[in-house]
């Protein structure tokens, strides 16, 4: 099953903008977990201090409520601000 993980932290100031993107940069070149097939990130267009990251998945079964690897960065990315955390499921045809 192709599913995702949508991970956003919405930080204030420029200086833990930069420490949130420099943690997420590292989080995607540190990370190697069975059923991950890809990790991209991004950044807020219109707001100052948005930060997302994305977490795709092909898994027979959905950890519930999230996977060790979000458990995990949602964990280090709450020193930063505000965090949501959100499962996405491809549509079964």
């Amino acid at each position: 099953m192709d599913w995702m993980e949508f991970i956003k932290v919405q930080v204030v100031g420029k200086k833990i903008s930069q420490y949130c993107k420099n943690f997420l940069q590292e989080f995607i070149h540190s990370e190697n977990v069975r059923g991950l097939t890809k990790i991209k990130r991004y950044e807020n267009f219109a707001i100052d201090g948005g930060h997302a990251i994305i977490l795709f998945w092909s898994t027979k079964n959905i950890p519930i409520p999230c996977s060790e690897m979000a458990k995990s960065l949602i964990h280090g990315l709450k020193q930063f601000g505000l965090v949501d955390h959100n499962v996405w499921v491809s549509p079964i045809e």
